[in-house]
């Protein structure tokens, strides 16, 4: 499963953070910085990866190994650039078809 997020503009990311939305609560899953490169968090750290996450790259899009029903609900990509700020994109998974 790939959870697609692609930045519209050419501002310099700073640093960028997926999240799983939950009821009353953003669980973070990955940081991106160009500096300090990639964090996973636990427990995804065995079971996601950024597909292209370059320092020139505006593509953040976040892969899952063994996605399941677990991974189903509310996803944020949340990025911070310069100059014009901070950008969220909310991607909903479903259940796949039986």
């Amino acid at each position: 499963m790939a959870l697609e997020c692609v930045y519209p503009s050419k501002d310099t990311l700073t640093q960028m953070e997926w999240f799983k939305i939950k009821t009353l609560e953003r669980e973070s899953i990955a940081i991106f910085n160009p500096t300090y490169r990639v964090i996973i968090r636990e427990p995804y750290a065995d079971r996601v990866y950024f597909s292209n996450s370059t320092t020139a790259s505006n593509d953040m899009t976040l892969s899952f190994h063994n996605a399941s029903e677990v991974d189903v609900g509310f996803y944020s990509c949340f990025l911070h650039t310069f100059p014009h700020g901070t950008w969220e994109k909310v991607i909903q998974v479903v259940p796949s078809g039986k």
